[in-house]
């Protein structure tokens, strides 16, 4: 059962002089009840031209009441304190991002389907009182089981509710969602379009305030995406200031400035211009038509466009010229419209370039037929471009991977996108670096043009991983701003070359897992920078020839185990200059196995005891060169770069694994751990093989007798002329040919 019992928090802290006092009557009235208590017969989705009329519920109707009765006491010049109805707060109880989402998607019914599972009713048959909904949550679709009670004011539906009073699965939606993100007040606070869009789709979402990009900018960005299978949200957040007297004052039926600016916040308002404030509208094309109209409202020649952009951002009006020059005469010019459709039919555009304006007239016939062919749905209507920019204040983007292109039909008429993921983490002291350590962090190489992370390199071909070197001397050719968000988006064009992607974080040490996705318009593949678990065996080890070793050996015994040695090394590692420290008995032990080829625990000590005291010497050089400071230890941030030079490769799983293993919860290795694990290593790749021939003999001798006994039916001609003739034929001829060289 997911249910929540108190709404006060979504309102904020109240005045008790306020007249909004009555809202905590509001709040103790609510009610949850399940639909069949609603309504006399629920159902759960009613097929029809109706079925995507989604709207709020009762909880704006109640902030409007309460803004109307503290609107009246501001126009009479009385002090009312109201920090409900602060932006903050007011978006709590409002927050349309779901409401935008549902719009959006109705381009799109079957990937709407797949998060609400359509089968699903309130027939006797099937009804058990839980419905099941389904979200894209960090790479992985997950599914958010309900039951069907839900928070009602005066037995109406107090947030998302369907236009058919019978209707519940905006609500139910609603539920799950908050469910998803813990209760209303996270999922009414937090959630934004973009993101909404990115857990009902799993795409990758985008989010700009068109106010703070250049006009250019935005063009590029919107003619990209529409061809490809990209949706399109836009929406007037609130009215700009200089409306409020032109288009507010009406429809607050004659209300103060100051209630008209509180409703503006959270109320969505019909402006004059038959736009609607905090509803979405989806983009739908681009076009551009020459016409012969005065200049400005948005028209500019092919010369104009670019300086407007770039060198118009406040005013956002394009001009008309002819040769460079303003003119005021009329002129032939080029319109860029845009086309936007609202899902619910409401709130169409009526200024220039509406259905019905002049503007048309001046059209060829041609062109007026192909604009009005691609506007056919209900609720779709053209608009200049600089009219576009001047009322609309926020675009969302979100580009669907080609899975979903291909299983959604009405996007086959668009390119699809080319996606590759992968799942990664960062772990402390393995990967998890900042600025200064970026070459530990993960880094994926792709052999496209195109690619989204937080940084960029780009490598000469021979360069296969990022050293500190090259880090320290070739810059980024771009750096994403580290953000507290869920996700960092950012798009990227790129020269032709080899580039490597390097997701970091911004604290050090920080663990946690990532999702990273590319998507390319062709296909493309990538991999993680990775080496193979390999040791060198010539690597050339200098002889310590000391002389205390020589009295040593003198003086032992000719077998030693794991106690003497460490007995040994205790007493001499000083002159010795081997250790930093006394050495343990797990040490010790696995000296001893390194060189026990009798597996016996006993080593010989005039032939391996040198070999193990110039190995360790060896090693604990290579060791100081890398270490911190006097306190003998190195970080772990360094361990791939110190086995390189015993003549060592591992995979990154290897070195996370010695990471968890020998940091001891730290990001430093001591000269122990570093020894253990360089023998382990030895000892592990020794063993592989080992295993690895045994394995193949096993196989062999089985391959053998099952060739044997197939080659008996085929009679003693055909076994002898196979065994003699040493022609490889087919595939027991050439099995046979390998059991015979290793055998022989």
């Amino acid at each position: 059962m997911f249910s929540q019992f108190s709404f006060l928090a979504l309102f904020g802290r109240r005045d008790v002089n306020c007249p909004s006092v009555q809202l905590n009557k509001i709040m103790a009235s609510i009610a949850w009840m399940r639909p069949y208590e609603i309504c006399s017969r629920p159902k759960f989705i009613c097929e029809g031209p109706t079925r995507f009329d989604v709207e709020q519920g009762e909880a704006i109707i109640a902030m409007s009441a309460s803004a109307a009765k503290c609107g009246a006491s501001l126009s009479s010049g009385n002090q009312c304190s109201m920090p409900f109805l602060s932006s903050s707060n007011c978006n709590k109880t409002t927050n349309s991002s779901l409401l935008s989402a549902i719009s959006c998607l109705t381009l799109t019914p079957k990937l709407l389907d797949r998060v609400v599972p359509p089968e699903q009713s309130f027939g006797p048959n099937s009804y058990s009182g839980i419905f099941r909904f389904r979200f894209w949550k960090f790479g992985e679709w997950t599914e958010v089981v309900i039951d069907d009670r839900l928070p009602t004011l005066k037995g109406r539906l107090l947030f998302l509710r369907s236009v058919d009073p019978t209707e519940f699965w905006a609500a139910l939606l609603e539920k799950a969602y908050a469910k998803l993100y813990g209760c209303y007040e996270n999922y009414l606070r937090s959630c934004f379009t973009a993101q909404t869009l990115q857990d009902l789709t799993g795409g990758i979402a985008q989010s700009f305030t068109i106010a703070h990009h250049d006009g250019h900018i935005i063009y590029q960005m919107i003619s990209s995406a529409v061809p490809r299978s990209t949706l399109l949200s836009v929406c007037v957040s609130s009215l700009p200031q200089s409306d409020f007297n032109g288009s507010i004052t009406v429809l607050a039926n004659g209300s103060s400035a100051a209630l008209s600016s509180a409703l503006n916040k959270f109320q969505p308002i019909r402006l004059r211009n038959g736009l609607i404030t905090r509803q979405s509208y989806s983009v739908t094309g681009l076009a551009r038509v020459r016409t012969t109209v005065r200049p400005g409202n948005g028209y500019a020649s092919p010369t104009a466009v670019n300086s407007h952009f770039h060198s118009n951002v406040n005013h956002h009006n394009f001009q008309c010229t002819n040769g460079g020059i303003a003119t005021s005469a009329p002129t032939a010019c080029e319109v860029i419209l845009i086309r936007l459709r609202n899902a619910w039919g409401k709130g169409e555009w009526n200024g220039p370039w509406s259905e019905r304006s002049w503007e048309w007239d001046n059209l060829t016939e041609r062109d007026k037929e192909e604009l009005s062919l691609r506007c056919r749905d209900d609720g779709e209507f053209w608009m200049s471009f600089d009219d576009f920019l001047r009322y609309f204040t926020h675009l969302d983007l979100v580009h669907i991977g080609p899975d979903d292109w291909m299983q959604e039909t009405t996007l086959h008429h668009k390119r699809p996108w080319r996606a590759v993921l992968a799942r990664r983490r960062w772990r402390k002291g393995f990967n998890a670096g900042v600025t200064q350590t970026y070459e530990t962090n993960p880094q994926a190489l792709p052999n496209e043009l195109h690619a989204i992370g937080f940084c960029v390199f780009e490598i000469p071909a021979a360069i296969k991983r990022l050293t500190p070197t090259f880090v320290c001397s070739h810059r980024p050719l771009d750096v994403t701003a580290f953000t507290s968000t869920r996700e960092t988006v950012t798009f990227f064009t790129l020269p032709p070359g080899d580039f490597i992607i390097v997701p970091s974080t911004e604290k050090p040490n920080a663990e946690t897992k990532f999702l990273l996705r590319i998507l390319t318009d062709e296909p493309s593949s990538i991999w993680e920078v990775n080496e193979d678990n390999v040791i060198f065996p010539d690597i050339s080890v200098p002889k310590n020839g000391h002389s205390v070793l020589s009295r040593l050996l003198s003086k032992i015994p000719n077998e030693i185990d794991a106690f003497l040695l460490m007995k040994l090394l205790k007493a001499y590692w000083k002159p010795l200059n081997v250790l930093y420290d006394k050495p343990s008995l797990e040490l010790c032990r696995y000296l001893i196995m390194l060189k026990d080829n009798t597996i016996s625990g006993k080593i010989i000590s005039k032939e391996s005891l040198p070999s193990i005291l110039n190995l360790l010497h060896f090693w604990r050089t290579i060791f100081t060169k890398y270490q911190h400071s006097s306190h003998h230890k190195t970080s772990t941030y360094s361990l791939r770069s110190i086995l390189w030079e015993t003549g060592i490769s591992v995979s990154n799983k290897v070195l996370e694994c010695l990471v968890i293993r020998y940091s001891q919860h730290t990001t430093f290795l001591t000269l122990e751990s570093f020894l253990l694990i360089l023998v382990k290593l030895h000892l592990s790749h020794g063993n592989y093989n080992f295993n690895s021939f045994n394995r193949e003999f096993s196989f062999a001798n089985f391959q053998f007798d099952a060739v044997s006994k197939s080659l008996s039916k085929f009679g003693a001609q055909v076994e002898k002329q196979l065994f003699n003739t040493g022609r490889v034929n087919n595939l027991y001829s050439r099995k046979i040919a390998k059991i015979k060289f290793t055998f022989r």
